[in-house]
């Protein structure tokens, strides 16, 4: 019984020796003299409930399930003698003494560690506070904001990436960023990313896909650093879709603007020096028909009287497409009928189309529709665009022109279309300016006139066209009504 004595003095831990029935301090070690600052006759005259900050009816329950053995760990907060409070850990267990059950109790100082845990606690809150707001800042961001990892693949999107995308958030996830964007775009887009990765931020422009809508994007690579380590890239992404849009037509209007001006000036060219040159030309060309049929011509003066011959016919056709530019186009307008005019002019260049081995098939959509201008024009434009067509059709195997007319309720569209070599958007774009032309040998006065001749009569042409696919020229016209 001494050594037990001797041990419970001894020992550096602060022991007490409780009465359950009551919460009275039957004993305590001279440890929780000087932790709870009072003497031991003081600490023996004192109820549990002095230095417990529970309220009794607690303390006793919490007594009651350690002397029945139901729980012996407990978390209390002490009182010591100078007002202090402590958080201490409580391991209590009952024992018999005189035949009597008291609880044997073990108190531990955590007060340190418990204020090391709130401080934890209050850390986290504030990290979730923290986290919430770049989540809510995440989320609800007017731009699109899509997080990639290392090999592009988005594993997360916010609200404006939906959006713009017209995909769930769900949907977006694990699938590639490069899938959204447009084929001409993807090597662009595949090269920011790469630099992001080794070089930092990166800005730049591309186009995605929206249900078979282009949507213009301005786009931002920010890396994702982890503990130094790149383990993504944010890609932040603004819809400029409505000032591309914009600008594509102020550009358009100053092409226009440039065209008319072009125009202007070749026909004020053509009205003073078209007539001074075809007057020679022709009585150049009077003269050497009257020396090819010379008795003394021998054959090869013959061939290179006929070379000339040939050079001035094209000189000639040069200055008429001149004398085109500087007519008037107030001329008296008159009733065509559009699918007569367009068989008679499939007839007239079905023999030049056999030549280039291209078959021309007419499908007349309508019945008959009508239009008012210029007859012998408007066949003008259907024979430049449809040889045009041929031409283009040379190294094609299998070439073929398709051409329909269509009508609506206010308008009379003649489409011609072919299977050749196509043009770029650049090549499209230039069309009908003075002196452009995609043939080696074209004078770029052609199309220039064709445009000049239909926006005479009131309508358009449009030009639809892919590099090695083919081209569709598209003829508006008013209906006469």
């Amino acid at each position: 019984m001494a050594f037990w004595k001797d041990l419970f003095n001894g020992h550096s831990a602060v022991m007490l020796l409780i009465d359950p029935e009551g919460g009275r301090i039957i004993d305590a070690n001279p440890a929780a003299s000087n932790f709870y600052g009072y003497s031991l006759d003081q600490l023996k005259q004192m109820y549990i409930s002095d230095i417990n900050m529970l309220p009794k009816t607690q303390i006793n329950k919490k007594m009651h399930e350690a002397s029945e053995r139901k729980h012996n760990q407990f978390i209390f907060k002490h009182r010591l003698a100078n007002g202090q409070f402590k958080h201490v850990e409580v391991f209590s267990s009952s024992i018999y003494k005189n035949n009597k059950k008291l609880l044997f109790s073990i108190i531990n100082d955590i007060t340190d560690r418990v204020l090391f845990e709130n401080e934890l606690v209050q850390l986290n809150e504030r990290l979730e506070d923290r986290e919430e707001h770049y989540r809510s800042l995440y989320e609800n961001h007017c731009d699109a904001i899509f997080t990639l990892n290392r090999y592009g693949h988005i594993i997360n999107a916010n609200l404006m990436s939906s959006f713009i995308c017209n995909h769930s958030i769900e949907e977006l996830r694990n699938s590639s960023f490069l899938e959204m964007v447009v084929p001409e775009d993807i090597e662009l887009v595949q090269i920011a990313f790469q630099k992001t990765i080794e070089e930092g931020p990166q800005n730049y422009e591309c186009k995605i896909n929206r249900n078979e809508r282009k949507v213009y994007l301005e786009v931002t690579n920010i890396p994702v650093l982890v503990k130094g380590n790149l383990v993504g890239v944010f890609v932040v992404a603004k819809d400029i879709t409505e000032r591309k849009l914009a600008e594509e037509k102020l550009a358009e209007y100053q092409r226009e603007v440039q065209r008319a001006e072009k125009l202007r000036i070749v026909g004020e060219l053509a009205a003073s020096v078209a007539h001074e040159i075809r007057n020679p030309l022709t009585t150049a060309k009077g003269f050497l028909q009257m020396l090819y049929g010379a008795e003394n011509i021998t054959r090869e003066q013959q061939k290179y009287i006929d070379i000339s011959i040939k050079e001035l016919d094209q000189s000639n056709r040069i200055i008429k497409d001149y004398l085109s530019l500087a007519k008037s186009d107030d001329n008296l307008l008159e009733v065509i009928e559009i699918n007569f005019e367009v068989h008679a002019v499939v007839e007239a260049m079905s023999s030049f189309a056999l030549m280039n081995s291209v078959e021309i098939n007419f499908n007349p959509n309508v019945k008959s529709v009508q239009i008012k201008g210029n007859k012998s024009k408007f066949k003008q434009v259907l024979l430049n665009i449809i040889k045009n067509g041929i031409e283009a059709l040379e190294l094609t195997p299998s070439g073929r022109i398709d051409i329909y007319t269509l009508e609506d309720e206010n308008f009379a569209t003649v489409q011609i279309k072919d299977n050749g070599c196509g043009m770029t958007e650049t090549e499209v774009r230039d069309l009908g300016l003075p002196f452009y032309s995609t043939k080696k040998e074209g004078t770029g006065l052609g199309m220039m006139v064709c445009y000049k001749i239909i926006e005479a009569m009131g309508g358009k042409i449009t030009v639809t066209s892919k590099k090695g696919i083919g081209s569709c020229f598209t003829i508006a016209l008013p209906r006469s009504m």
